[in-house]
C-alpha cells in the first residue's frame, strides 16, 4: 500500500511484472490514506485500469471505481482482530443480518473464485474456517486461549507487557 501510486503508474517490465490492469480495493481508502496522494489519484484515474471497490460509503477511492460492491459493516460479519500494539485479541460476531445486498468481503471473493472456475479448496473456506487461522495458536502470548473461548467471551488479553515497545526492542533496525 505504501507504493500503490508507483505500482499503478508502472508500465510493467520483467523486474516489476505485468502492468496492473485490474484492482480490487477493500478495507481501505488508498486515494485518501496512501503516501503521495497525487500519484495515487493519477494511478486510479487511468482509463485502462478496471477498479472494483468493496465499500459502504462513497469514499475518495470509490469515486474512481468502475464497479462498487456493497460490503458489510462489522455489525454484519464474522471477523478476528489481532493486536495493533495493544494487548487483546477479539472476535467480531455478527450482530445483525447483512443489510440490503451487502456481502462480506470473503463472500465476494468466494463468489469471484467460483465465477473464475478456480478450484483450490482454500478459496472456498467459510468465515468460520478462516477466522481462527488469523491466530498462531502456538504463540505463548495466546496460551490458554481457544477459538471457542474467544467466540464465547469475545476477547482475550494476550500474555504481553502492557507497553511492549516502551523501551524499543523493535524487530527492525
Amino acid at each position: 500500500m505504501n507504493a500503490i501510486g508507483d505500482a499503478l503508474l508502472h508500465p510493467g517490465d520483467a523486474s516489476f511484472g505485468p502492468k496492473v490492469e485490474v484492482l480490487i480495493v477493500y478495507n481501505s481508502n488508498p486515494v485518501a490514506v496512501a503516501p503521495n496522494s497525487a500519484k495515487v489519484a493519477a494511478g486510479f484515474a487511468r482509463e485502462d485500469l478496471f477498479t472494483i471497490v468493496l465499500e459502504h460509503f462513497q469514499t475518495d477511492t470509490a469515486d474512481y471505481a468502475d464497479l462498487i460492491l456493497p460490503a458489510t459493516t462489522q455489525l454484519e460479519h464474522l471477523d478476528a482482530h489481532k493486536s495493533y500494539s495493544h494487548t487483546h485479541v477479539m472476535v467480531n460476531l455478527p450482530a445483525i443480518a447483512s443489510v440490503g445486498e451487502s456481502r462480506a468481503n470473503t463472500e465476494i471473493f468466494r463468489g469471484l473464485a467460483r465465477a473464475m472456475g478456480l478450484t483450490h479448496p482454500a478459496l472456498f473456506e467459510s468465515d468460520e474456517e478462516l477466522a481462527p487461522k488469523a491466530f498462531r495458536w502456538d504463540d505463548p502470548a495466546l496460551a490458554g486461549v481457544t477459538w471457542d473461548t474467544l467466540k464465547t467471551k469475545g476477547w482475550a488479553q494476550l500474555k504481553l507487557a502492557e507497553a511492549l515497545f516502551a523501551e524499543g526492542g523493535f524487530c527492525t533496525p
